[in-house]
C-alpha cells in the first residue's frame, strides 16, 4: 500500500517539477510563419515556375512510391495468410511483381526528373 501511494504521489511530481519556460524566450524576430520558413529552409516562395513544377512532380512521385511500397507489404501479408491456397498465393505473387515493377518505374521517373531538372535549371532538390 505504501508503494502504491508513494508512486501515486511521485509520478505527478516528476511531470510538474519545472514549469514551462516558453514565455522567457522573448521576441525571436518576425512572425511565426517567418520563423517556420527559416527553420524549414524555405526563406522565400519559389519565384521560378519550373521549381514549382519540379516540386509538384517530386511530391507526386513520392506518393506513388509510397503506394507501391504499401502494395509490396500487402502482397507479403496476402502471401503469409494464403495458407497454401493456390489462388491466393498466385494473387500475392502477381501483386508483388506488379508492385516491384511500379516502384522501379517510379524510381526511374524520379531519376529522369532529377537529371533533366539539373541539366536545364540550377534548381537543387
Amino acid at each position: 500500500m505504501k508503494k502504491i501511494s508513494f508512486t501515486a504521489l511521485l509520478l505527478p511530481l516528476l511531470f510538474f517539477v519545472l514549469p514551462a519556460q516558453a514565455q522567457i524566450s522573448g521576441e525571436l524576430g518576425g512572425s511565426i510563419l517567418n520563423q517556420t520558413q527559416l527553420g524549414a529552409g524555405e526563406t522565400e516562395p519559389p519565384a521560378d515556375p519550373q521549381a514549382l513544377v519540379i516540386k509538384i512532380i517530386n511530391v507526386f512521385l513520392g506518393l506513388l512510391g509510397t503506394v507501391f511500397v504499401f502494395l509490396i507489404i500487402m502482397s507479403g501479408y496476402w502471401f503469409l495468410t494464403a495458407r497454401g491456397e493456390q489462388d491466393k498465393v498466385q494473387k500475392a505473387k502477381d501483386t508483388l511483381k506488379r508492385a516491384i515493377l511500379g516502384l522501379a518505374i517510379v524510381l526511374m521517373a524520379y531519376s529522369i526528373v532529377y537529371f533533366v531538372s539539373n541539366a536545364l535549371t540550377d534548381i537543387v532538390f
